[in-house]
């Protein structure tokens, strides 16, 4: 453990790069999980309850809050005993990327050495249900702006059936999250496509 600490912190900063892009800061990684984490215990925050908290300064936290919920991480809901307050909830986009990032993260854990999530073994993923695509289909699954499962071996794309992807070039436009997960298959024509390389 010792002699690849780094390499395996490495593969985790690269995972939470890939998986939640739209945490771009450790506010915003941190504003995220606390209100989920209050939401679970069944004692949702309110936006003075999570200013209190010194996560950092409050126009900081504000500003970074509502970016969260203009990208449809964060929601304010209205509470049931009184409409007047308004509570601050982890949409269940967020939930379903987070907990898709926690069971990455446990794989890590459980096997250090084992290849990384983003870039899954040929073991891993015969598991699954693939599709495969040659680079002259167009699609998603073969972009280089796509980040799902998938590898690339004797110029075909494996790609996990069921697998959504991220688009960086709609994300990195800020366009919001849940317009920017798509399916591998997904052809719409955007006219970004790029192929992807290998180890992509």
């Amino acid at each position: 453990m010792k002699n690849n600490m780094y390499s395996i912190l490495h593969r985790v900063c690269s995972l939470q790069i890939k998986r939640l892009p739209m945490l771009q800061t450790l506010v915003d990684y941190h504003i995220a999980i606390t209100i989920g984490f209050h939401q679970e215990a069944g004692s949702p925050l309110t936006l003075k309850r999570l200013l209190l908290l010194g996560l950092s300064s409050s126009a900081t936290v504000q500003r970074r809050l509502n970016r969260l919920i203009a990208l449809g991480v964060i929601r304010k809901d209205s509470n049931p005993s009184d409409g007047r307050m308004l509570e601050l909830k982890v949409t269940p986009l967020g939930n379903r990327l987070f907990s898709k990032y926690l069971k990455l993260l446990e794989r890590i854990a459980g096997d250090p050495d084992r290849p990384p999530p983003s870039e899954p073994a040929p073991e891993n993923l015969s598991d699954m249900y693939l599709i495969t695509m040659g680079p002259e289909i167009r699609a998603c699954g073969t972009c280089s702006f796509w980040q799902g499962a998938r590898e690339l071996r004797s110029g075909v794309f494996n790609i996990v059936e069921d697998s959504e992807g991220i688009c960086r070039e709609r994300a990195d436009r800020g366009i919001n999250i849940l317009q920017t997960l798509t399916p591998p298959s997904r052809q719409e024509h955007c006219g970004h496509w790029q192929l992807a390389e290998a180890g992509a």
